[in-house]
């Protein structure tokens, strides 16, 4: 029997970038600025968050869901046994980050 369900999903964003096209030199505007996003050297302009999507749901037990929290969380793999299920068992959110 599983002891516990898993829900695997996928939030994205819509981010924009913006560049003066007189910063852009002799290069093609577009060219420019997808490379230089691809870079990570372009400031965001705006973000929007549109949705989280569901990807797979599956059922562990106890072995498996410790063993996919330290896969998942290996800066975390040190705590005792006992703190991990403390967190899982700790699921409801608050309302805050």
């Amino acid at each position: 029997m599983a002891d516990y369900v898993v829900c695997t999903a996928v939030q994205t964003y819509r981010t924009r970038y913006v560049i003066p096209v007189s910063e852009c030199g002799d290069c093609d505007p577009k060219t420019f600025i997808n490379d230089s996003v691809t870079c990570r050297e372009v400031e965001e302009f705006s973000q929007l968050d549109t949705g989280e999507y569901i990807i797979d749901t599956q059922t562990m037990n106890e072995e498996q869901v410790l063993a996919l929290f330290d896969s998942d969380n290996d800066y975390l793999s040190e705590w005792p046994v006992e703190q991990k299920l403390k967190r899982i068992h700790n699921w409801e959110f608050d309302g805050t980050f």
